[in-house]
């Protein structure tokens, strides 16, 4: 088992030789999204609302929490079984 340290953007000779089972750190730009967003961009065509070309896409299951009506608050995060 390898550890590796990955920041964004993520050039696709950072991926090289991983393998299961590695452990990696992963830094800088991340955006999360639960199946719902990636079955829009897949099975419908759409795009997300941010940029994510060369960046991270964590399977996250996010708990948010409304303070106002343009603000809100991560209250957690944890990845999803996928």
């Amino acid at each position: 088992m390898a550890k590796k340290i990955l920041t964004t953007p993520i050039q696709k000779s950072d991926l090289e030789g991983i393998k299961s089972g590695d452990v990696i750190y992963l830094t800088g730009h991340i955006t999360t999204s639960r199946d719902m967003g990636h079955r829009r961009v897949v099975e419908e065509g759409k795009t997300l609302p941010v940029d994510v070309k060369d960046g991270a896409i964590l399977h996250a299951g996010p708990i948010i929490r409304t303070i106002s009506d343009n603000e809100f608050e991560v209250v957690s995060v944890g990845p999803t079984t996928s």
